[in-house]
């Protein structure tokens, strides 16, 4: 599992005390990375929990079966993240370029995305569970079911 913009870590957290996968999160803030490592060590989950700093576009997807988005490619609600984050590349949005890198997954690829991706989701891919967390707000599971 890729929790992409994984800010403090709390879903690579959470997942890796609930079940016995290694999960990895990338953030591209480092002052946020390096929280999100103790917080796994804080919880005794560091043996199998990953936090990169820096662009999710430098990571091969193909390594991963799994996804997590929220609000990835936003600037953080509350207070100032000192890092810059990532310029967009050769004109796309960073929500665009990470629906094209989907777009080129294996199938049966699942995402989760919560509060949506920032984009649509590639029509490759089909909604599976949608579930209302709270106002405006949706827990949505997709499946890649082809390759196009």
């Amino acid at each position: 599992m890729l929790d992409v913009g994984c800010g403090i870590g709390k879903v690579c957290a959470v997942g890796a005390l609930c079940t016995q996968a290694t999960w990895y999160g990338v953030e591209q803030h480092e002052s946020l990375a390096l929280v999100a490592e103790s917080l796994s060590r804080e919880l005794g989950v560091a043996a199998r929990t990953r936090f990169i700093y820096g662009d999710a576009f430098a990571l091969d997807w193909r390594d991963f079966d799994a996804f997590y988005f929220y609000n990835p490619f936003e600037p953080p609600l509350f207070g100032h993240v000192a890092d810059s984050p990532p310029q967009p590349h050769d004109g796309q949005t960073q929500a665009e370029r990470a629906k094209d890198r989907l777009a080129s997954l294996r199938p049966q690829t699942r995402v989760v995305t919560y509060n949506g991706l920032g984009d649509t989701m590639p029509n490759t891919f089909e909604l599976v569970r949608q579930e209302r967390a709270r106002r405006g707000l949706d827990l949505v599971l997709w499946i890649k079911r082809s390759n196009g």
